[in-house]
């Protein structure tokens, strides 16, 4: 993927992070949590941010110049789904990342986006509220009641914060 890019566009700039199954797949009780389950998320997650730092870190030192984006989630500070510790994790790997890419003039850093509307949350709140006897509206409002902005962020509006950062480190980039 990286080799691709390189030779593709010339070179690698920004990395930008972003894969997990929301929610995680272990939100149920400690006696009904899956090890393979709890595998698989870390290693979507964490190990794959891991693989895709560590395979553009060389190019973007050569470079002197590079960004990468995290997109975490907040289950890594609430106590609801074991599956939270990825994110947790992120938390440790983006600060060591920072720590040992900094000096080459790579930031690394991480966004927290909250409650995030996918291609997969629609079915898995359909899920929810048939099991529960509810609307999907009932569900989004429930989740809705522990975000600050006291709504679900769509995937797209994420986008916008990485392209505040991409036309900055862009811009601070010029000339190097």
């Amino acid at each position: 993927m990286v080799e691709t890019a390189v030779v593709t566009l010339g070179r690698v700039d920004i990395l930008v992070n972003n894969a997990a199954t929301p929610g995680g797949l272990v939100r149920g009780a400690l006696a009904d949590a899956s090890d393979e389950a709890l595998l698989a998320d870390i290693d979507t997650k964490v190990v794959g941010y891991f693989r895709c730092a560590k395979a553009v870190a060389p190019y973007m030192q050569r470079q002197g110049w590079g960004r990468i984006i995290n997109i975490g989630g907040l289950s890594g500070r609430q106590s609801a789904a074991i599956s939270g510790m990825r994110n947790a994790a992120i938390v440790h790997l983006t600060k060591t990342l920072s720590d040992q890419l900094g000096p080459s003039g790579i930031t690394v850093n991480l966004i927290h986006p909250g409650t995030t509307r996918t291609e997969r949350s629609d079915p898995m709140y359909a899920e929810q509220a048939r099991k529960e006897g509810v609307t999907v509206e009932e569900i989004e409002r429930r989740i809705a009641q522990n975000i600050a902005i006291r709504r679900i962020v769509d995937a797209r509006n994420l986008l916008d914060p990485a392209a505040m950062r991409k036309r900055g480190f862009a811009y601070e980039g010029l000339g190097r």
